[in-house]
């Protein structure tokens, strides 16, 4: 059978459509809030209408730790809906990055069902949080953990918005298994760019355990210094210290197989040392066959 899902790879398809347009001048200019409200918005109703009837599992979701597990640009549009207005005439004016409109409501409310359903038909984060509400029991902090803390914020809409930018930023633009899908051409072409910052480590790599008694392994010239192991020159009986900082257990390189012998067992014999039974030990008859068994019938008689 094959698996249906839907998720912001799919969501991010269809922005892209509306970009091509867009470039291509399909929609004139001062459209643009036009066209999120009259076709993205339709669009993620009929998304919604399409997850409940065929129950689309959500693609790359993280869990109870992901904003939505099918979503992304109701919480940038619908943030920005409830941030401070934009001067229209003055186009280099930043973007306000504070504050909230003076009709918003406070986002403490999405945490409270009852008034999510006041604001669900007006403005498209709310919206997102009704369907979630609606397809998933418990808590609100339980279901929607990110959610429900965005929800303290105490700065405005403003600053949920620019934090929502960010976040789309990392967790699906600059995601390989989501780009990975995506398809460049001729109006959205790879390019790198050499003034990008690079990325910072991830929560998940920053947890690892770490050692800090070992240096960082050096690479000596020669044949074959690419692949060999830094451990491969430690002396006979040097511990290894990343060994007992990583599971406790210390380890100690075993002695090489040259001449030296091992020592022999403790002799079970009273009163003849060990030494004395190591030399009165008689080595097997090198001209036997090794894997004879000592009952084995030598010229068709048993050997006694």
């Amino acid at each position: 059978a094959q698996r249906l899902d839907y998720g912001t790879g799919h969501e991010l398809s269809f922005l892209a459509f509306l970009g091509c347009l867009w470039k291509l001048g399909f929609f004139a200019d001062g459209e643009e809030r036009s066209i999120v409200i009259g076709v993205v918005e339709p669009y993620l109703h009929l998304v919604r209408n399409l997850i409940m009837t065929y129950t689309l599992e959500p693609a790359g979701s993280h869990g109870v730790w992901g904003l939505d597990d099918h979503s992304f640009l109701p919480y940038i549009f619908g943030s920005a809906q409830l941030a401070p207005a934009i001067d229209a005439q003055d186009g280099g004016a930043p973007v306000p990055t504070e504050g909230s409109l003076p009709s918003a409501p406070s986002p403490s409310i999405a945490a409270k069902k009852e008034l999510v359903l006041d604001w669900k038909d007006s403005n498209m984060y709310f919206s997102a949080i009704y369907f979630i509400n609606s397809v998933k029991k418990g808590p609100f902090w339980e279901h929607s953990p990110i959610l429900y803390g965005i929800s303290g914020i105490k700065d405005g809409w403003g600053k949920i918005n620019k934090g929502m930018l960010k976040m789309y930023a990392a967790e699906v633009l600059g995601k390989f298994p989501v780009v990975q899908h995506f398809p460049f051409g001729s109006l959205f072409r790879w390019e790198h760019d050499p003034q990008v910052a690079s990325q910072g480590q991830s929560v998940h790599a920053a947890q690892q355990p770490k050692s800090k008694d070992v240096p960082a392994p050096t690479v000596s010239a020669g044949t074959g210094a690419g692949t060999q192991a830094p451990w491969a020159n430690a002396r006979i009986g040097t511990s290894l210290p990343q060994m007992q900082s990583s599971t406790g257990v210390p380890s100690r390189r075993a002695p090489s197989s040259g001449t030296q012998r091992p020592t022999p067992p403790p002799s079970s014999t009273p009163g003849v040392s060990s030494t004395a039974a190591a030399k009165t030990f008689v080595p097997p008859n090198a001209s036997a066959t090794q894997t004879t068994a000592p009952w084995a019938q030598k010229n068709g008689k048993e050997e006694r």
